[in-house]
């Protein structure tokens, strides 16, 4: 544990002379320095799983709106329909060698994500 060791070095510092102390402060930095590595790295952590759980959330969102439209498909008229591929901002790219669906669905913009996107 960092800050045990910490605790250690700095108690045993105090009884030091002044040679010894020197050494101390340099390994007491060192912990410092551990100490605020591993700080940032819990944040970052806390941070791609705050990101993960609006993910998945969006994505829970996203499935039941695809039920809600499912189960009502068959009464859509074209521009319902319409409506409903204009919401997963559905494009079709085609040409006289074929086509290509591409579908793309906001997330919550975090940590630099971007709308996610499928081919």
């Amino acid at each position: 544990n960092i800050e045990s060791e910490l605790q250690r070095l700095v108690g045993r510092a105090a009884t030091a002379d002044d040679d010894l102390w020197a050494m101390f402060q340099g390994q007491i930095n060192l912990k410092k320095t551990e100490r605020q590595r591993l700080a940032g790295l819990v944040a970052e952590t806390e941070a791609r799983m705050a990101t993960q759980d609006a993910d998945a959330a969006n994505l829970t969102a996203l499935t039941e709106y695809c039920e809600r439209v499912r189960g009502n498909l068959h009464n859509f008229g074209f521009d319902d329909k319409r409506l409903a591929l204009k919401a997963l901002n559905l494009r079709v790219i085609g040409n006289s060698n074929g086509y290509r669906l591409d579908v793309s669905f906001p997330v919550t913009p975090a940590a630099g994500y971007s709308p996610q996107s499928f081919s």
